[in-house]
């Protein structure tokens, strides 16, 4: 996808995360049910929020891609 535009009309910029062994666990869970990728989760994640304050969602966000 480099130098490409996604589906979202925007060029992706590569970033780096770090996360708990657990965490990463759950989110390639999340990709492979959804059939997608970490990264384009991430994105739906991010897209999902919506300039949303996330004090009290959190719980909510998860839930969403819950089962």
């Amino acid at each position: 996808m480099r130098n490409r535009e996604t589906r979202h009309g925007e060029y992706k910029v590569r970033v780096n995360a770090t996360l708990t062994p657990s965490s990463i666990e759950k989110l390639d869970n999340l990709a492979k049910q959804s059939n997608t990728s970490r990264s384009e989760l991430v994105e739906q994640l991010a897209r999902h929020i919506k300039n949303a304050p996330l004090t009290g969602k959190v719980e909510q966000l998860g839930e969403s891609f819950a089962d």
